[in-house]
């Protein structure tokens, strides 16, 4: 097997891999939400006060590290809590209409 091509396989498996990645997070963040905008309520309600100092999207990423949601091997950035929870509200939007 040439370079080029051991090099197009391990791109062609490292696409797929994230896509895998991305397809299980989306389900994880699915199938918690419920629990995930209850806990953001709670948060909210409780800002400032003791054991609610931390941010919400930081503990819901460390909750999620402990279930094994990662992106690319790493924990999920606040950033990816928030944008994997718009995917998924969006989706539940949609099958409610």
């Amino acid at each position: 097997m040439s370079s080029i091509e051991q090099f197009l396989r391990n791109k062609e498996s490292y696409v797929e891999n994230c896509q895998q990645e991305h397809e299980r997070n989306v389900q994880y963040f699915m199938s918690e939400l419920d629990n995930i905008d209850n806990l953001i309520s709670l948060y909210k309600a409780n800002k400032g006060k003791a054991g609610f100092k931390k941010s919400v999207y930081a503990v819901i990423s460390d909750i999620a590290f402990d279930d094994d949601i990662v992106k690319d091997g790493f924990k999920l950035t606040k950033h990816h809590v928030v944008q994997y929870l718009n995917i998924v509200r969006a989706e539940r939007e949609s099958d409610d209409e």
